[in-house]
């Protein structure tokens, strides 16, 4: 057990800070010990709030903020990272139906701009 003589606790990366403003100068006494249970309890619950609001904004972008509530944490993992797995047979017609497309759009902007052409722009 760490010996306290004020109002200052541990923090979630295990440095001492005070819990309150100017918590370093208020002596922990057994009158006020409640209080002080009370105040490193809040100072727990809250200490991360910013940093949790900085990702929830970041979360929006991806998943609307009403669904974050109707989800798992396994649902919102799996659409911000995706599968933990793949097969490769997925893979391989990911890479397929990529390459097709990549091909058929290619193939289809040469035959626009073949038909654009005359027939004395063909022959050249």
């Amino acid at each position: 057990m760490i010996p306290l003589d004020s109002f200052v606790g541990q923090s979630a990366n295990g440095k001492m800070v005070p819990i309150i403003p100017g918590g370093n100068s208020i002596p922990l006494t057994f009158s006020n010990r409640k209080e002080y249970v009370a105040r490193a309890i809040e100072y727990r619950l809250h200490e991360i709030d910013r940093q949790v609001a900085v990702v929830r904004e970041g979360m929006s972008w991806i998943v609307p903020v009403p669904l974050l509530s109707l989800l798992t944490a396994k649902q919102l993992e799996q659409m911000v990272c995706g599968m933990p797995e793949i097969s490769v047979d997925v893979l391989k017609k990911v890479v397929l139906y990529s390459f097709v497309l990549r091909f058929f759009a290619s193939l289809s902007f040469h035959c626009f701009a073949v038909k654009c052409c005359d027939f004395n722009m063909h022959v050249k």
